[in-house]
């Protein structure tokens, strides 16, 4: 038995992972030149660090992923600091990011039936009353769960509200570590990750496939797995990642358009000391010095820091419809509005900011085309689309990655992790019968 993995991410890897430790024989085709997809470890051997270009926290204590470290050897390390938040020119020490919090969760809860978050807002807090609450609302949504309000899921919502973990953590060393044990255990049974290879078409008839690449190679299986992401599968015709299925798969490319697109663009500052610990951050609040998040209402709204440990890197954040307006703009823009937004909050010029900074990088996940979405948002059709997707194709085709695990910790990489481990077991388990 063969199986083709489209994708070598968090979900590709781990699909691939169980399938060999069941025996199967396993071809992982990524048309990056590295492994990881959504998981950009990114070292600087200048100076002599890594930072996370894509996913960085684990959002609680999450059982694929705490299974997998243990495996692996590798530790957690809970984030610490303060959470402020910049209003009115003074800093507030808040978790609560919604006006009238209480309010707001308590009407959620009595809804019959769901609805996207905009039309909640306008049904049920429609007046002048409620505006910082509305803008609040909007503002979490699309920052935090990089969703639109005009189609995010209401009730979905309020289960990620009413579940999520308030622990939050790195890896020590981060992702890429985690990912290094995961390839060295593919490699070491004997499987092929072969990178910088696009997938373009895949014919099949049940029990049988073949992929053909953007070079014109063609590789056959029994059976396949795509992981690639919804901004990949939803992908028009022409665009450099579409893939096209011989016959064609209208039911399943069409429930990946139900499920939300989530866009980010994350921002990495090196610079040549923690300049925003001491007074030079302007009129420094001493507060600033333990800080973990700032968040404002600049255009790179929301910054973090690496505490518990003492770093000189500060993370930028932007996420939902806004980052895809930036799309097309290119790095040294994004830069430049990235270091105003960074002076503004700190309240100090844009000179220091340039003039502190050894490094930096801007990962523009919406121009990314293996990527194009950092990661899913529900809307309030995307349980049967993701029920629809889980559902493999004669036995031959399988979806798997994180916008189609219906879980908890959606969205994440626990959910990529899981989603690939769950559908090459179930390909494990149609090979008993």
């Amino acid at each position: 038995m063969k199986v083709i993995i489209v994708g070598a991410g968090a979900a590709g890897l781990m699909a691939a992972k169980v399938l060999l430790e069941n025996k199967v024989e396993v071809v992982i085709l990524e048309a990056r030149d590295r492994t990881g997809g959504r998981i950009f470890p990114i070292v600087n051997n200048k100076y002599g660090f890594t930072v996370q270009g894509g996913a960085e926290f684990v959002h609680g204590k999450l059982p694929v992923t705490l299974e997998l470290l243990e495996e692996a050897g590798l530790t957690l390390k809970e984030t610490t600091g303060k959470f402020l938040q910049l209003k009115n020119g003074m800093w507030q020490q808040s978790w609560e990011m919604i006006e009238d919090q209480e309010k707001v969760i308590e009407k959620m809860k009595g809804l019959k039936e769901d609805m996207p978050v905009a039309i909640y807002l306008e049904t049920y807090f429609n007046d002048d009353q409620h505006k910082a609450m509305r803008e609040s609302l909007c503002k979490y949504v699309e920052g935090y769960d990089a969703a639109d309000p005009a189609t995010a899921s209401t009730l979905a919502f309020l289960k990620e509200w009413e579940t999520e973990e308030d622990e939050q953590y790195r890896i020590e060393g981060g992702y890429g570590k985690l990912l290094d044990f995961i390839v060295d255990k593919i490699n070491k049974a004997g499987a092929n990750i072969i990178v910088d290879t696009v997938v373009k078409n895949i014919e099949w008839t049940t029990g049988d496939v073949t992929v053909t690449t953007a070079k014109n190679e063609k590789i056959s299986a029994d059976k396949i797995i795509v992981t690639v992401p919804l901004g990949v599968l939803t992908s028009p015709p022409g665009s450099p990642a579409h893939i096209k299925f011989y016959p064609a798969l209208p039911a399943k490319i069409e429930a990946a358009g139900k499920i939300g697109s989530g866009f980010v663009i994350k921002v990495l500052l090196w610079f040549n000391d923690a300049f925003w610990e001491d007074g030079l951050a302007g009129n420094f609040d001493p507060e600033i010095k333990d800080a973990a998040f700032l968040i404002s209402s600049e255009t790179i709204p929301t910054w973090w820091t690496q505490l518990p440990d003492r770093s000189p890197l500060l993370t930028g954040w932007l996420a939902g419809p806004k980052a895809a307006t930036f799309k097309d703009a290119n790095e040294a823009e994004i830069l430049q509005l990235a270091i105003d937004s960074l002076a503004k909050i700190l309240n100090v010029s844009h000179a220091v900011i340039s003039e502190k900074l050894l490094w930096s990088k801007v990962i523009n996940w919406p121009a990314d085309p293996f990527a194009v979405t950092a990661y899913h948002f529900e809307t309030v059709e995307t349980a049967t689309a993701q029920a629809e997707l889980a559902t493999p194709v004669n036995d031959t085709i399988y979806f798997a990655g994180e916008a189609i695990h219906n879980g908890q910790s959606t969205a994440t990489v626990e959910s990529a992790l899981t989603s690939g481990k769950i559908t090459a077991e179930l390909i494990c388990k149609s090979l008993s019968k």
